[in-house]
């Protein structure tokens, strides 16, 4: 039920780029209610992570930020990886949204890392895109172009949403750069790579497009009658997605009018995009239309108004330094915050995860590295695993004999051994408990089992720790089960353990000091 819960809000955070945002708040709830009620934090997490892309969708963008970050705590303290790079993804939206360029092109840099750390699957072509965007309207037009015509070439061809959308910023980074054939050519690309549906933002944000180069070709009747047309469809379809596309029509129909000479049309228009940016917390926006505002009452000689204007100007100025400081310290914080819970969760993991005695993998680590070699999660190129069981011989008499400290200074010389070998050979070794080790490999040649069989009989007994009371050898000896066997032989760990316990039995029951191999078709 949460696997298909988690696919059905995900198809609505990849298709809805604002449709349905209610939906996708309710379901992200649930979700949230029932993971948690099951202890289970990955599911917290990916609901968080849902619950503020619905804020985002609905452009809260302050709730937005709120669950984003608290999923991706959540994530880290559960290892969901790709639940940590979407919400990491999700904060630089919000933040680039907010005009806050610098913390969002930090936060897409962190996707990037850890996209190739974690190998998850996520769009990574979205996230170059969106730091193309970040260039875009910081007016570094160059550096724009460079990561928009890289996410066109790892993209998906059959992504034709995101193309539509990416070659319409590639033909909008050209139109700036004064290049109408350019802009042009991608624009006919956009129109081409796949159906857009009639009315939809994706056409929507092509006609805009096109009303920009009406106006760098210097055909302002037209560029102001496809950029009223685009307005219009904004005015009723509020979304993320046409946040700052809805700010680049006002920015441009404000040069036409101004052309025009309609002064009272461009008085109208920066009232609305200054009441847009103010109910949308576009702090920068907002001070610059006040800065535009303010020059358009001087050159009609208001100047009543220019003082008044200038003057919320100034204020509103002082409002978002005080903005940008707060986030950079919340930004500060949450990066303290998150690394101390990786330190945490590391030395949690540790604890739980390691033997103490020995510094091997525990028997907890050991049934975890089984289950995911059964899931595949391993990269193998063959589907054989080989389990050995070592058992040390007549260990109790040693203690006995020698003492718990020499005991225990035997079993850590005996796992460095075992450390050496499984990484000569690609594998993990664990304590089992007490004398018990246990080595697991995959896909070994039957020549190298053989190897390694005789190999820790030698090195073990190499190591020369007297033993006077053994009854097989002089030194520390050990008897070992091998088991060889196909992954999808055994359900579960315990299944296949007791195999190797059949085979170790068996090499005891030899005499000792031997190995018994055990091939299961």
């Amino acid at each position: 039920m949460k696997e298909k819960r988690i696919k059905e809000i995900q198809e609505l955070i990849h298709s809805s780029r604002g449709s349905d945002p209610k939906k996708l708040q309710t379901l992200s709830r649930e979700l949230f209610r029932n993971s948690r009620k099951a202890g289970d934090e990955e599911g917290v997490a990916y609901a968080l992570y849902a619950q503020g892309m619905a804020f985002l969708n609905q452009m809260e963008i302050k709730q937005a930020l709120d669950k984003l970050e608290e999923a991706r705590k959540h994530a880290v303290l559960s290892e969901a990886r790709e639940t940590e790079v979407r919400s990491i993804s999700g904060i630089g939206l919000c933040l680039m949204f907010q005009q806050n360029y610098e913390e969002a092109l930090e936060q897409f840099l962190d996707y990037m890392r850890l996209y190739y750390e974690y190998d998850v699957e996520t769009k990574f072509y979205a996230v170059l895109n969106n730091v193309g965007e970040i260039f875009r309207h910081l007016g570094k037009y160059d550096s724009a172009l460079q990561y928009y015509l890289e996410a066109q070439e790892v993209c998906n061809p059959e992504d034709h949403e995101f193309l539509w959308v990416l070659k319409t910023n590639i033909a909008n980074t050209h139109i700036k750069l004064g290049d109408a054939d350019q802009a042009r050519r991608f624009l006919e690309e956009a129109q081409t790579s796949g159906d857009i549906p009639g009315g939809s933002h994706h056409a929507m944000m092509i006609q805009q497009t096109y009303g920009h180069l009406a106006h760098l070709e210097g055909d302002l009747e037209k560029a102001q009658a496809l950029l009223n047309e685009a307005l219009t469809i904004y005015r009723k379809q509020p979304c993320f997605a046409f946040l700052m596309e809805q700010n680049a029509v006002y920015e441009e129909l404000y040069q036409i009018y101004l052309a025009r000479e309609r002064w009272a049309k461009g008085e109208e228009l920066l009232l609305e995009a200054l009441s847009y940016t103010k109910e949308n917390e576009l702090w920068p926006l907002h001070i610059q239309y006040l800065g535009l505002l303010a020059k358009h009452f001087e050159e009609s000689h208001e100047v009543t108004k220019a003082y008044d204007t200038l003057r919320k100007f100034f204020s509103s100025q002082t409002k978002f330094e005080g903005i940008r400081q707060a986030r950079k310290l919340r930004n500060i914080e949450l990066r303290i915050e998150l690394d101390q819970l990786k330190k945490e969760k590391t030395e949690l993991h540790s604890i739980s995860h390691m033997d103490r005695l020995t510094g091997l993998y525990n028997r907890r680590a050991m049934q975890n590295h089984f289950d995911r070699f059964l899931r595949g999660e391993f990269s193998t190129e063959g589907e054989e695993m080989v389990g050995v069981l070592l058992d040390v011989d007549y260990f109790k008499e040693y203690n006995d004999r020698y003492g718990h400290l020499e005991g225990d200074q035997c079993l850590r010389e005996i796992a460095e051994v075992l450390t050496d070998l499984a990484e000569e050979l690609d594998g993990n070794a664990y304590r089992y408990g007490g004398d018990e080790f246990l080595m697991m490999f995959e896909s070994l040649p039957m020549k190298t089992c053989t190897w390694l069989a005789d190999e820790l009989l030698k090195r073990i007994e190499g190591l020369q720790i007297l033993h006077g009371v053994s009854y097989v050898s002089e030194w520390i000896s050990c008897s070992v089960g091998m088991l060889i066997n196909k992954r999808n032989t055994f359900d579960s760990f315990d299944q296949a353990f007791q195999k190797l316990d059949e085979a170790l039995y068996t090499a005891k029951r030899k005499g000792r000091n031997c190995v018994e191999i055990r091939v299961i078709e």
